[in-house]
């Protein structure tokens, strides 16, 4: 019968499906054990999770739907069908995401290198839907735990009468939790009659603890004075003394067992205090407490909102989602979950409020990203006559770019005359500063020919035989001990180049927390104790086992510095950092941070005539340069960045 449903929901999601999908699905790796799993008859799996259109847009991506506990429908059954396929659903599959889906989806994200938290999101179901790589739960999958047995409690019961006489006395076992108690007339002589309660509920503890502890039922004998009565007032309050709701009871001479009823209170409320509370009254009608309170928390109500970072084409840049309990909150955009250079269109704060019933108004939020803006800036190679030697254009994003001057491009023998980088501004506009960029070479000195023919002519014929000795031996020493010198020393202090720290790319790090320190090592020198927490992070590459990574700060900063390599993803790879060994000696005093993008705060100063090594430049801010102090404090090296303009 199960194999018929799951026909049936194969077949429904077929004819709804433009496209079928029928993702191949790798065995485990060699070694791993394997449980035998659930084997559809169904010609292909079809997760229905993207909704066909008839002319689909080229930049459009499946949308994917949260799946969380007590989510219902054919998705539900639809993830379940393939939780059983891979051996870690062993329950029914019945379209609710109960207890039994929850482990299921937890084991499977456990096997898979996912975030374990039972919610079934967008790298769960790509994971489980679309992975040619998924892994088949292994056989000994946790059984469920075994439960211990219920908790007992002895609980006495009195027959008294209303002149405190004892009539009868019984004992009874109780089970865990709530049971009602009656009286039984059979147990008082012929003749009394009943004038209290004539029930009581009695609630066992887990650790068998009953409340109350002992129940009484008061008679009267009619031939004698009819009992007393008193009225007793019962209060239902929350626990900031707020009342929920009030009874009045009217109870007999004796004792009197009061009882909390739940009823009394809304829904969604749970009772703190006792739950029953024993009242004398005596002969005279005094009720003792005359006053009863009973105590409700009100439950917390949480909900889970998504947040979506789009850029104005609709396109997904980041989603995250967030729990909220009842109430106004305000969520704010954080800038660092999209890309450089895009700007956040609208307000950066939006408000989310939860009622009572754990609905949330609006249900989902939106942050609305321009992407940045792009500047076409010519770059002119001219002498210093103006003449055009090359041209070309160079498109820039917004922000800080950095063009640096090509060699190459220039006619053999030119030589660059100033600056050979420029730092190019684009604003979010796409207006570059400066417009353009001019590289000015100095064209080579005029060939030696000109001036050689002057001299030759003139004293040829006269002076050859006389002085043909001495001038011979003179001229050959000097120029060629003077023009040997001069150009071997030149290239020698000629700086080496310095190259920009590589492109960063964009992850999430493994959770737990990582130490910081400013270059590859613990003997580093490290600022303020820095700690990285998981995350979003930039990496920009590897040195050893040690990983260049930029993060934001509570303040409002962005730190660089090295963490270790266990908190980079087993799917992740990046390039080996390639810096500079060019060492210069500081002329003044300059600040060292370890933020040369948003929040500059320096750590420390060196002093003049620190020797410092010069390892890259940084594209995002090229007005700093990243540095090593090979003896910063106590023998410690430490990396940062200084203004470009501080070097010698």
């Amino acid at each position: 019968m199960d194999l018929v449903k799951t026909l049936l929901v194969y077949m429904a999601v077929l004819l709804t499906s433009s496209t079928a999908f029928t993702p191949a699905l790798t065995p485990p790796p060699a070694g791993m054990a394997t449980a035998t799993p659930y084997v559809s008859q169904t010609p292909a799996w079809v997760p229905p999770l993207q909704t066909p259109t008839a002319t689909p847009a080229p930049t459009a991506t499946p949308v994917l739907t949260l799946l969380s506990k007590g989510s219902q429908g054919e998705q539900v059954r639809v993830m379940q069908v393939r939780l059983k396929e891979l051996g870690y659903l062993t329950g029914n599959v019945d379209g609710i995401f109960g207890n039994e889906t929850l482990r299921a989806v937890e084991r499977f994200q456990s096997y898979n290198n996912l975030k374990v938290d039972g919610i079934a999101g967008r790298n769960t179901l790509n994971k489980l839907y679309y992975d040619r790589n998924v892994v088949y739960a292994p056989v000994d999958i946790t059984p469920p735990p075994t439960r211990k047995p219920a908790a007992t409690a002895n609980v006495p019961i009195y027959y008294r009468s209303n002149d405190g006489k004892q009539l009868f006395t019984e004992v009874v076992t109780l089970s865990e939790g709530r049971t009602t108690l009656r009286a039984n007339a059979a147990r008082v002589p012929q003749g009394y009659v009943l004038t209290g309660a004539s029930q009581v509920m009695v609630t066992v503890s887990s650790n068998g603890t009953p409340s109350p502890a002992s129940v009484i039922f008061t008679y009267y004998l009619p031939a004698t004075t009819p009992p007393a009565t008193a009225m007793v007032t019962v209060n239902y309050l929350d626990e900031s003394n707020v009342r929920l709701n009030t009874q009045m009871l009217s109870l007999t001479q004796g004792h009197n067992t009061v009882t909390a009823d739940d009823r009394l209170v809304p829904a969604g409320y749970t009772l703190t205090s006792v739950r029953s509370v024993q009242v004398r009254v005596s002969s005279s009608g005094v009720a003792t407490p005359s006053t009863l309170s009973f105590v409700y928390r009100k439950a917390a109500v949480t909900v889970m909102v998504p947040v979506n970072y789009v850029d104005t084409g609709g396109i997904t840049l980041y989603s995250d989602q967030i729990n909220l309990t009842t109430g106004a909150h305000p969520v704010i955009a954080n800038d660092g979950n999209v890309p450089d250079g895009y700007t956040l269109q609208g307000a950066n704060t939006q408000t989310v409020n939860v009622d009572a019933q754990g609905n949330a108004t609006p249900p989902s939020i939106t942050f609305v990203y321009a992407p940045p803006a792009q500047a076409d800036v010519p770059v002119y190679y001219r002498d210093t006559q103006g003449k055009s030697l090359h041209e070309e254009v160079q498109r820039l994003a917004q922000g800080l770019n950095t063009v640096t001057v090509n060699q190459a491009l220039a006619p053999q023998g030119y030589a660059l005359q100033g600056p050979g980088v420029y730092t190019v501004q684009v604003d979010n506009r796409g207006l570059a500063s400066p417009a353009e960029v001019i590289f000015t070479f100095q064209a080579p000195a005029a060939p030696t020919d000109a001036p050689t023919d002057v001299p030759t002519d003139v004293p040829t014929d006269a002076p050859t035989d006389a002085p043909t000795d001495t001038p011979t031996d003179a001229p050959t020493d000097t120029p060629t001990d003077t023009p040997t010198d001069a150009p071997t020393d030149a290239p020698t202090e000629a700086p080496l180049p310095v190259p920009h720290l590589p492109e960063y790319q964009t992850l999430s790090f493994k959770d737990g927390v990582y130490p910081v320190y400013t270059g590859p090592g613990e003997h580093y020198y490290r600022v303020e104790n820095a700690t990285l927490g998981g995350g979003v992070c930039r990496l920009y590459g590897y040195t050893g086992d040690w990983l260049l990574i930029g993060y934001g700060t509570t303040d409002g900063g962005y730190r660089i510095g090295f963490i270790t390599s266990q908190a980079l993803p087993d799917n992740i790879t990046t390039q080996e950092l390639a810096l500079s060994t060019r060492q210069e000696t500081l002329a003044k005093a300059v600040k060292i941070n370890d933020d040369p993008i948003i929040n500059p705060k320096p750590f420390a100063e060196l002093g003049k005539g620190t020797v410092i090594t010069v390892l890259a430049f940084i594209s995002d801010n090229p007005r700093y340069v990243y540095i090593e102090v090979p003896d910063f404090r106590d023998g410690q090296p430490a990396r940062g960045f200084i203004l470009a303009e501080n070097l010698p």
